[in-house]
């Protein structure tokens, strides 16, 4: 864990900067999600999510006053894509999600901060940012990361059943923290999910995860907990995750999204490798022009609309 705090998240020229573009607009918004969380396990990140006590109509009027570009294709889910600084943020209504299944929901737009919480799927992810630095958390996210515990909000059974996704982004979260504290009874309802797909061999899952340590020089690091090694290294270690069982296909969003430019080419270099050698194919979501060199097929999404590029 390094020396990041929520002080140096709110001191960062960009953030100010988004700040100040709404309130003297006399518009509340503030920071949430995966930010402050990272911010108070002592981790920078450059993904940040804005919530927006305001109509998306509003959002683009005062970005186009202030002449902030930005990015619409979410539009009917209420979200903006903010460019401040060569930072983006991603400004979304406060906003109730019905009937929802999978990616998919209907939504209803709200005044109400909580109810907004509320569809958020962990207390971790569900904490709000003021500029003055007061914090809104009402489901005792900072007492679970403090207690290094993933809850879900409200019934887990629920919401597995609203978005099965939820299962691999409860694996994905439980490695931020070093030694998680496991919830009693969320493995039997994991487990018995009609989404649950059941662990492979262990002894073949060891021998693979050390394979593909070895392939990219981190053999030595088999037992090193995140916080012992570089976010660059914490990036490649999370790819081997993704692959230890040799699937057919892999999906990747943002790879390369929180690394510096040496890293950046450490790892476009690693899925190259890992197509060829294991013959993965890999489907990225990406803002990295870098990584389209290397792609077979790219897509490029333009106002909500997909164009191929050869």
């Amino acid at each position: 864990m390094n020396n990041y705090s929520v002080v140096n998240l709110l001191d960062t020229y960009s953030i100010k900067r988004l700040f100040d573009i709404f309130e003297n607009e006399a518009k509340e918004v503030r920071l949430v999600g995966g930010c402050i969380r990272d911010a108070l396990l002592g981790k920078e990140t450059k993904d940040i999510d804005v919530a927006a006590k305001m109509q998306p109509d509003e959002i683009i009027r005062i970005l186009d006053k202030h002449k902030i570009q930005y990015e619409n294709f979410a539009y009917k889910y209420g979200s903006i894509i903010a460019i401040i600084e060569d930072q983006k943020f991603q400004i979304t209504t406060l906003r109730e999600d019905i009937n929802q299944m999978g990616r998919h929901t209907n939504i209803i737009f709200t005044n109400d901060w909580k109810k907004d919480a509320e569809r958020r799927d962990f207390t971790i992810n569900a904490m709000y940012l003021s500029s003055e630095g007061t914090i809104k958390d009402y489901f005792n996210g900072r007492r679970d990361i403090a207690e290094s515990k993933l809850q879900f909000i409200g019934n887990i059974d629920e919401r597995i059943q609203e978005d099965y996704l939820r299962i691999f982004r409860y694996y994905r979260f439980l490695g931020i923290f070093e030694k998680p504290q496991l919830i009693n009874g969320y493995d039997v309802v994991i487990v018995t999910s009609d989404y649950y797909f059941p662990f492979p061999d262990y002894d073949e899952s060891v021998k693979n995860a050390v394979e593909l340590l070895d392939l990219v020089n981190l053999k030595s690091f088999r037992n090193r907990y995140p916080g012992e090694i570089s976010g660059g290294e914490r990036q490649r270690i999370a790819i081997i995750r993704g692959v230890i069982n040799k699937p057919a296909i892999v999906f990747a969003d943002e790879p390369t999204g929180n690394l510096d430019n040496d890293n950046s080419i450490i790892i476009i270099k690693l899925l190259n490798d890992l197509k060829d050698n294991f013959n993965i194919s890999f489907v990225i979501a990406t803002h990295d022009k870098h990584i389209t060199k290397f792609s077979k097929k790219s897509f490029y999404i333009t106002n909500g609309k997909i164009k191929h590029k050869q």
